[in-house]
């Protein structure tokens, strides 16, 4: 099961109780189009794009200004959920020494 669909999941379980992983109030799956992505709620903003912009340089500040709808908390919640990935997956890599 990839990624999106493991998180699709824990979404749907949760959808009627407290979350346990706080972020999925502010993420959410969007089914538009024929990729499915995660985004912040209420917005069109994907996950993806705001750690594609910091990879590129761009700050917070950036961001804020880019994407005006942007919140802090929303922010972190990007950050919560790929903390939330990286802690849950196995590393594909295992032939490479480090």
């Amino acid at each position: 099961m990839n990624n999106l669909n493991k998180l699709a999941g824990i979404a749907k379980r949760n959808k009627n109780m407290k979350v346990k992983n706080w972020y999925l109030e502010r993420i959410t799956l969007s089914q538009k189009g024929k990729n499915p992505r995660f985004i912040i709620r209420g917005t069109n903003i994907s996950v993806t794009r705001l750690f594609e912009r910091l990879s590129e340089g761009a700050d917070i500040e950036m961001l804020f200004k880019e994407y005006p709808q942007l919140t802090m908390k929303a922010l972190q919640a990007c950050f919560a959920y790929a903390q939330d990935l990286l802690e849950s997956e196995e590393w594909p890599c295992d032939d490479v020494p480090f």
